[in-house]
């Protein structure tokens, strides 16, 4: 006997008769309903249907995670103030960052911005203000009103942050971005530099306000120190993913007096056997080439410091 689907606005049971010879009432797994559906049916899901699985509901945004095909571009508003033009592109991008956001935030995220959409819309909106826009928001007390006429972004991603500075300095600024050329998301081989370059021109930056650099580039250095930077920035890359003394006497020399310089220190407390200095190494270290450094915030994870030349 085929199953039965009982659906209304808020929820959707699956009751299947017949199925073991025993004709128990069985939920379906979840995993091979949400595949049988999508390659089987044309059932046209409402967008307020929970799915409950092991007596959870589970957003059927997710139903979305394995046809994202059909989205087009849209712009994302956040907090009144930020606004981001995303293609199919970016959004299949982001979406193979899907396992750096972890569900409980995602799930918080869709709750408190009630946010709406196919599943990576939602999950691009998610990234886009649990990344790019908290860490912008929480350097902008920190930052002068203008002066900012060059900034590099090392380790950047595809510039969310970057197009948030943009913004902020639009009249003088222009962005240079370091970031791998190619690199494996999920077992597929994507193009960061490619994506970002994408995201900065549907977002109104012109090719002469961007310089993308390839991060495998054996001449990076020589690439950003034809330049003097008013601003250097690097979220959870120089100094957390990678070893701050890649590019640490490069920035003393590209940056302008008075530049300012904001970073992610690994916080290594805790971790036997690392390779990374201790903060206070590093912290002492700034201290003698700067004549400024704050400690903006402090987690378990990391320590995100800016420093003024």
């Amino acid at each position: 006997m085929a199953p039965k689907f009982t659906c209304n606005l808020r929820l959707c049971f699956i009751n299947t008769k017949k199925l073991f010879n025993d004709g128990a009432h069985l939920l379906m797994n979840f995993n091979i309903v949400l595949t049988s559906l999508l390659m089987f049916s044309s059932l046209a899901w409402p967008k307020e249907t929970l799915i409950i699985k092991n007596n959870t509901c589970l957003d059927v945004f997710k139903l979305n995670r394995l046809n994202h095909s059909r989205n087009t571009s849209f712009s994302i508003l956040m907090h009144d103030r930020f606004t981001m033009n995303i293609s199919e592109k970016i959004m299949h991008y982001l979406d193979l960052n899907r396992d750096y956001i972890p569900e409980r935030v995602l799930n918080t995220y869709i709750t408190d911005y009630n946010l709406k959409g196919s599943f990576p819309e939602v999950f691009a909106k998610t990234y886009m203000l649990y990344r790019p826009v908290s860490d912008f928001e929480k350097i902008e007390a920190f930052l002068p009103n203008d002066g900012i006429k060059n900034i590099l972004d090392i380790g950047g991603g595809i510039g969310g942050v970057s197009l948030l500075l943009q913004q902020k300095y639009s009249e003088t600024s222009h962005l240079s971005l370091i970031e791998q050329s190619q690199r494996h998301l999920n077992n597929q081989k994507v193009k960061p530099l490619d994506v970002a370059r994408e995201f900065f021109l549907i977002n109104g930056i012109k090719e002469n306000k961007f310089t993308l650099i390839d991060s495998k580039d054996p001449d990076v250095i020589k690439n950003i120190s034809s330049n003097k930077y008013d601003l250097i920035v690097s979220f959870r890359a120089l100094g957390f993913m990678f070893d701050l003394d890649i590019y640490y006497k490069t920035i003393l020399e590209i940056l302008r007096p008075g530049g300012i310089l904001i970073f992610d220190i690994r916080n290594i407390e805790g971790l036997p056997d690392s390779s990374y200095p201790p903060i206070t190494v590093i912290l002492s270290r700034l201290r003698s080439d700067f004549s400024d450094i704050k400690i903006i915030s402090h987690t378990a994870s990391k320590v995100r410091v800016i420093a003024i030349k």
